[in-house]
């Protein structure tokens, strides 16, 4: 809880060197809630608490399988078991496999939407935890009366983002696709294969390649109606669906070529984002990280966004602050022929919602507080 002589700190502007916080014990907590957007969530804060303080980071998770898919260490790795259901649970309802102790600060990071404020859940896993030195981070604009100790997201009260430095690769190792747009999207929201489809019908008006590809998530690989590709045939008339075990030929009434790469997805979030940056520069993306990604590695692509029931607050305001007019309403944010000679560019929005500028300095004084704790 963000305490009197924290906001004190904050007032202050107090920090403190690598010298004093290396010395701390960090602990994440994180129970995803359906995809890998919360996963991405604390292994960006877990960097960012690695880069800036030096301190000890571990991250206990009830699907410690997704974090090392895409990347994490397994030492850094807490898993948490419960009887049936992974996702969304409470931290009252899951156990760790070993006692958790002696960790200065606990981060639960981010909390599900449908998840309530509950010290008391945090302290049933671990007996170490009070209200002084556990503290929660929402997901990208959850309500801001909920009491979350970071509110991250963009608008008014929010905390920022967590973007990244991206450091351009030398080789493409994604070359041998040719020309090519990454459509990340997932099922479970509604109207997701004409979302699919409004942003295959923008890439194939706009791109003129004789040979085009667009990877897609492996549950679009379900989509095999030849009625369903229709409004793109006028641009290529061959389309090709790669799954990871066959290729199959939905249309083949021409010479231009679209390969529906269903083959590659997932990947570990480097591997994402060198697939963002060697893309065309259209992405359709969905999630608050995938979004976030895609901003710090192309700030002059045009996002479009998949918005969920459960995002549209977040989906308004980067309509409002990228600004991207297009993602104002769903029907033209997850692309459409109007946006053909739309050109975007983020610097901005980048410099003011930035959470390395606008919640780092909060960070800060709850490090320098856990610091000042230990030392008594």
């Amino acid at each position: 809880m963000i305490n009197k002589t924290i906001l004190k700190y904050i007032d202050e502007k107090k920090k403190y060197s690598k010298t004093h916080t290396k010395s701390l014990r960090i602990l994440i907590l994180c129970n995803p809630c359906h995809g890998f957007g919360d996963i991405v969530f604390a292994m960006k804060l877990n960097a960012y608490i690695k880069q800036w303080y030096g301190s000890t980071v571990h991250i206990g998770t009830t699907t410690p399988d997704n974090f090392l898919k895409l990347g994490a260490d397994k030492k850094d790795i807490i898993p948490l078991e419960v009887i049936k259901i992974e996702q969304c649970r409470r931290f009252g309802n899951v156990t760790p496999q070993k006692p958790i102790k002696n960790y200065d600060l606990i981060f639960v990071a981010p909390l599900p939407m449908d998840n309530k404020i509950s010290q008391g859940d945090i302290t049933k896993l671990t007996p170490f935890a009070n209200k002084n030195n556990t503290f929660f981070f929402s997901e990208y604009n959850d309500k801001l009366d909920k009491g979350f100790d970071f509110n991250t997201g963009i608008g008014s009260r929010r905390d920022g983002i967590f973007l990244t430095e991206v450091i351009k690769t030398k080789t493409n190792p994604f070359a041998k696709l040719g020309k090519y747009a990454l459509a990340y999207l997932a099922e479970g929201i509604p109207n997701s294969q004409f979302c699919f489809l409004n942003f295959l019908e923008l890439l194939t008006t706009k791109y003129k390649y004789k040979t085009f590809s667009v990877v897609a998530p492996s549950w679009i690989s379900s989509i095999k109606d030849e009625q369903f590709f229709s409004r793109i045939h006028a641009h290529y008339s061959k389309i090709i669906l790669h799954t990871k075990d066959e290729k199959i030929i939905l249309l083949d009434e021409g010479e231009n070529e679209i390969h529906i790469r269903c083959d590659i997805l997932p990947l570990a979030n480097k591997k994402m984002l060198s697939l963002m940056q060697n893309s065309v520069g259209d992405l359709l993306l969905t999630g608050d990280q995938s979004v976030t990604d895609a901003l710090s590695c192309c700030v002059n692509k045009n996002i479009f966004y998949q918005i969920a029931p459960w995002k549209e607050n977040f989906g308004k305001n980067l309509a409002t602050y990228l600004p991207n007019k297009f993602l104002i309403k769903k029907r033209l944010s997850c692309g459409t022929t109007k946006a053909v000679s739309y050109k975007s560019n983020y610097k901005a929005f980048i410099r003011q919602w930035d959470f390395r500028t606008r919640g780092k300095p909060k960070l800060d004084a709850v490090m320098a507080y856990a610091v000042d704790e230990k030392q008594h």
